[in-house]
């Protein structure tokens, strides 16, 4: 199974939603902890605040007061130190200046009556400590909430999701405005014919888009007229050589006709002129139909397949003069309903191939249904090899390919011990099955 191919929309899409959610994720969890170090670095810079002031007023006054307030008390010495602190820092380096931040777990074990403790260790000039002490107790969250604290908390993943969102919807809008012109580009170039490639590329509202249609435009219009003028040059060429053709076919036929003027060592030669005059008309009218307008409608009829089968090998037959080559039909009555001419040139075509490059061995001819079948099995040693890519693709069948392809029937060709098999049937599109 062919696997499918990304597409460009979707990669973006995801790559862009991706993106955004991991910058959201790192900027939620960076805004939580900004606003953590901030509240930690607002309280601390408050609390060393008061402790310097104690340090300049306890330098010239021992006896100074300690700094309390509502939420800050303070003690000179370790020893001093109310007893939850001692128990929550238990373990901790009392270093200068370093703030010291941690959860007090209640003797009830209830989550909702902790309270945040913060310890500032401060050394005064005469070897003494000082501890600068704030308690942050649940009631306080009263206040936190008037001013928004805890509410940034809650908003931090709830806002980034939402973010997220709305990105997701903006990258959305944009592919879509961007899609919306790759997309008429595509029905536009899947639609181009000789008509568009006569008109301009039309507007598709972005630079880079024209750009693209205009280079889609010129290649497929250099291409149109490179086609046309092969074509024109094909039904040029058929055309004059039909003349000539012609004029040597009536030339033979009217010798015939003469008793006695070909005869004797002119008798080889004059074959050879005839087998070479068949083949050249046989070709300048494959070309001929080939170089036919596809708009103009083929013209169906009904054609039994045994009787032109058989008419074609009697025709052919020339080609296996000289040659040890035994020829098998199964000629079943069939009829189908087809171009005739382009069904004469397209079985008149497998027959020749197989015929002129049989050497010793035998062709079978077949009519099974709607189909034709055509094997030729080979047998002589010194001949070229049979399984090769290059036997059995000559002209001839390059010409049945293309025949099969404008009439669209189907064709198979492929090797078989000491040969190849050539099928062509008439059980598409135009072509129906009638009774005889």
């Amino acid at each position: 199974m062919k696997k499918k191919k990304p597409s460009i929309r979707r990669y973006i899409t995801w790559y862009l939603l991706a993106l955004t959610g991991l910058v959201t994720l790192v900027y939620s969890l960076l805004m939580n902890f900004y606003l953590i170090k901030g509240i930690k670095s607002e309280a601390g810079f408050d609390m060393e605040l008061k402790a310097t002031y104690f340090a300049q007023d306890y330098k010239e006054n021992p006896h100074s007061p300690l700094p309390k307030d509502i939420l800050v008390s303070s003690c000179i010495g370790l020893q001093n130190l109310p007893d939850n602190y001692k128990r929550t820092f238990a373990g901790e380096k009392y270093e200068h200046r370093e703030l010291l931040l941690s959860r007090e777990k209640p003797e009830n074990g209830n989550q909702e009556d902790e309270n945040y403790l913060l310890l500032l260790p401060y050394d005064l000039h005469d070897g003494k400590r000082l501890f600068i002490t704030k308690t942050y107790k649940p009631e306080h969250d009263a206040v936190s909430n008037h001013y928004g604290i805890n509410l940034l908390f809650f908003l931090a993943f709830p806002l980034g999701i939402f973010v997220v969102a709305l990105f997701f919807m903006a990258v959305r809008f944009m592919l879509q405005k961007l899609y919306l012109p790759m997309g008429k580009l595509l029905d536009w170039a899947g639609n181009l014919d000789a008509g568009g490639l006569a008109k301009p590329a039309p507007d598709f509202g972005f630079e880079e888009v024209n750009h693209l249609a205009s280079l889609l435009h010129g290649n497929m219009k250099k291409l149109s007229q490179t086609l046309e003028r092969e074509q024109r040059f094909l039904r040029n060429a058929s055309h004059e050589l039909r003349t000539p053709i012609a004029i040597i076919k009536s030339n033979i036929e009217l010798l015939d006709k003469i008793e006695g003027a070909v005869t004797g060592p002119v008798q080889l030669p004059w074959e050879r002129i005839r087998r070479a005059a068949h083949n050249m008309n046989q070709l300048v009218e494959t070309l001929l139909w080939l170089g036919m307008d596809e708009k103009k409608p083929l013209k169906p009829a009904n054609v039994a397949l045994d009787s032109l089968t058989n008419e074609l090998i009697r025709e052919n037959s020339y080609l296996l003069e000289g040659k040890d080559v035994k020829v098998e039909l199964d000629l079943n009555p069939s009829q189908v309903r087809v171009d005739p001419y382009a069904a004469r040139i397209a079985i008149g075509n497998l027959i020749r191939n197989a015929f002129q490059y049989t050497a010793l061995g035998k062709v079978k001819v077949a009519v099974q249904g709607n189909s034709v079948v055509v094997i030729n099995l080979n047998q002589t040693p010194e001949d070229f090899d049979h399984t090769g890519s290059d036997y059995g693709f000559g002209l001839g069948l390059v010409l049945v390919d293309q025949i099969t392809e404008k009439s669209g029937w189907q064709y198979e060709n492929r090797g078989v011990r000491g040969g190849r098999e050539a099928r062509l049937s008439f059980s598409a599109a135009i072509c129906e099955p009638v009774s005889p």
